[in-house]
């Protein structure tokens, strides 16, 4: 991986056009690879403080990472025909530019709801009296759910794949369990600001009235217990992961932030951890683990 990366990088001078996340932009890919280590150093910590947090303090101090929206690792879209986001692909191949496929989740409408967080019009359709409403895990049944706004589902909507946001609550998480010397509430902030300024020039921006109201209430973690603190920097970090299905996924496992509803009626006693392994992985790999592991057991980064 190290090689393959380096190669990476000392192309990029030859590259501009065919680089479509940083359009050859060096610094901006190490600081990518940078952001992408303090990731996986945050899920290596949660079951071995003692294993990653040297390296997590010295990644702290390095001014080589995603710690603003101009390095945002994204993957654009044109938005033209052919050249479109995929999820917008499909409603646009199957209802029109409509969507009639995708609602809110009550996990993070409540989550929202309670703290009226002003991004819930950014996300998702208001219902009657302005209203955000989510479904319940495991119901089928959207009336009166809001919709997945298509100011997210559209045609150019980026695929976000490492966000200043997204670093900026780790490095506050790790300065709040000690791993490093920083200031959490600083790099809390910018994780906040970073988040709610994410779609600035987009359909469904922030108004800067609603932002300020917002770091108003919910910006200041300085006079929390610390436990209190690291919940809500997780719990802000899982909001910005909106449209990064899989990565709240991860953060929740590693987290347990917010607290997952057990879809009703679920034949599983507990929250799935894990994809199921083929069965011609297991056949062909002697290292995979013998049959498939239960879709409950927690991944090797849970505590």
């Amino acid at each position: 991986v190290r090689l393959l990366l380096l190669y990476v990088l000392t192309r990029l001078s030859f590259v501009t056009g065919a680089d479509l996340i940083y359009k050859g932009n060096r610094e901006n890919w190490i600081r990518f690879a940078n952001s992408l280590k303090l990731k996986t150093l945050m899920l290596i910590a949660n079951v071995n403080p003692s294993a990653a947090s040297a390296e997590i303090q010295a990644l702290s101090t390095n001014p080589l990472l995603i710690l603003d929206n101009t390095a945002n690792a994204y993957l654009r879209y044109p938005g033209t025909v052919g050249q479109s986001n995929p999820i917008w692909q499909t409603l646009d191949n199957f209802a029109g530019g409509a969507n009639p496929f995708w609602y809110a989740g009550s996990t993070l409408v409540n989550v929202m709801n309670a703290n009226n967080d002003p991004r819930r019009a950014t996300y998702f359709d208001a219902e009657e009296g302005d209203t955000y409403v989510g479904q319940d895990q495991g119901v089928f049944s959207p009336t009166g759910i809001s919709n997945i706004s298509l100011n997210i589902i559209r045609p150019d909507l980026e695929d976000r794949l490492s966000t200043a946001a997204e670093t900026n609550f780790f490095l506050a998480e790790a300065a709040l369990k000690g791993f490093t010397s920083g200031d959490a509430q600083s790099f809390y902030s910018a994780g906040l600001k970073a988040s709610l300024d994410s779609y600035d020039g987009q359909p469904g921006e922030v108004s800067a009235a609603d932002k300020t109201a917002y770091i108003n209430a919910r910006g200041n973690i300085s006079g929390l217990s610390v436990a209190d603190a690291i919940k809500r920097v997780n719990t802000e970090q899982y909001v910005s992961l909106f449209t990064r299905g899989l990565e709240a996924w991860t953060h929740w496992r590693r987290t347990k932030v917010p607290e997952f509803q057990l879809p009703s009626s679920a034949n599983l006693t507990d929250i799935i951890r894990r994809y199921p392994y083929p069965t011609d992985e297991i056949s062909s790999n002697t290292n995979s683990p013998e049959g498939s592991l239960p879709l409950i057991t927690p991944m090797w980064f849970e505590n």
